[in-house]
């Protein structure tokens, strides 16, 4: 395989051997997952590629960290669990002349922009509850004591982690697509397809709900034991 390949050579190109390939340079590994960023996984996709940027900035060694990053965000199951959510919550797809005419469109490349910092968002979300809760509220209690008590700390801060990109998630959903233009929100819908959740936005904020609720209704229990 060639030392660089253009983006449209990227998209008709084998994944297996874009992975062989990846593993000779660690120039064209960035590539590779920046290949999947843009063209597969959405957001994971990202993820992955500032996290072999990283691991090669600071370890000069991506191998470890890199391959890693893909076996935990980039597998089949992430392209696969778009279809199983449709199929286990009975979510209508998008129709078809929907599909064309978002498709069709010309949209304003700032839009990129919009729909990063939305997703940017959503993830962040998460993270702050996390760092909230592990990190700041230690720290906030006088003598509190690290050795026995900081692991309920972190284990709430998982929990509430994932609970605030379900929650969070769908209040802040249900606000930026409150707030967007009508072309806008066709360019969502183009993004969304794209990634294969070709679902409206309205009904995905109703499934999160219905995930955020069951899921600390699920950790209850666990909660409770912690904050005891």
């Amino acid at each position: 395989m060639p030392a660089a390949l253009e983006r449209s050579q990227y998209k008709t190109a084998d994944r297996s051997a874009i992975l062989r390939w990846c593993k000779k340079d660690p120039t064209p590994r960035c590539s590779a997952a920046r290949f999947f960023a843009e063209n597969e996984f959405g957001i994971a996709g990202y993820m992955v590629y500032y996290l072999s940027v990283l691991a090669f900035k600071y370890t000069n060694d991506m191998s470890f960290l890199h391959y890693a990053a893909i076996g935990v965000l980039v597998p089949a199951l992430i392209k696969k669990t778009p279809a199983a959510l449709k199929r286990i919550f009975k979510l209508l797809a998008i129709d078809d002349a929907t599909k064309a005419r978002v498709a069709a469109k010309a949209y304003p490349r700032y839009y990129k922009i919009g729909y990063a910092l939305w997703l940017l968002c959503l993830f962040s979300s998460g993270f702050i509850a996390f760092g909230y809760i592990a990190f700041y509220l230690p720290a906030a209690f006088v003598d509190f004591d690290y050795a026995s008590e900081y692991w309920k700390f972190i284990a709430l801060g998982l929990i509430n982690m994932i609970g605030a990109w379900l929650i969070v998630g769908a209040i802040l959903d249900m606000i930026f697509w409150s707030l967007s233009s009508v072309n806008f929100r066709d360019y969502v819908r183009y993004r969304n397809i794209k990634e294969g959740m070709d679902v409206e936005v309205p009904e995905q904020i109703r499934t999160l709900w219905k995930i955020g609720i069951g899921y600390y209704i699920l950790f209850s229990p666990t909660l409770y034991f912690l904050l005891r």
